[in-house]
């Protein structure tokens, strides 16, 4: 139903409210950005990496392959962990003999 997908989409709340992140996941992100700015801004600057040059066009995106690879468990590891608690949830319930 139409209405149903719309009930189910994350958007920000009226008063400033929204999606909360938890501490490890805004050190994932502002990490990130500090992979983003040493890709970008300190890898074609200074001078050390300019001097390699078999490893300088592969080490930013080394960089950010390792890291965004260990998000990506990160991610895999909450979904695990929430389908684990929902499982043991559902095997909580008692059996009734009298069926549904």
């Amino acid at each position: 139903h139409i209405m149903a997908r719309r009930a189910r989409r994350i958007r920000p709340e009226p008063n400033g409210g929204g999606v909360w992140l938890w501490a490890g996941d805004r050190a994932f992100f502002y990490g990130l950005a500090g992979i983003y700015l040493f890709a970008e801004v300190f890898h074609p600057v200074v001078p050390f990496f300019a001097s390699s040059i078999t490893i300088d066009d592969s080490l930013p995106l080394m960089a950010i392959s390792i890291y965004c690879a260990a998000g990506m468990v990160h991610c895999w590891a909450l979904a695990l962990q929430q389908v684990s608690r929902k499982v043991a949830v559902i095997e909580s319930y008692q059996w009734s003999p009298r069926g549904p």
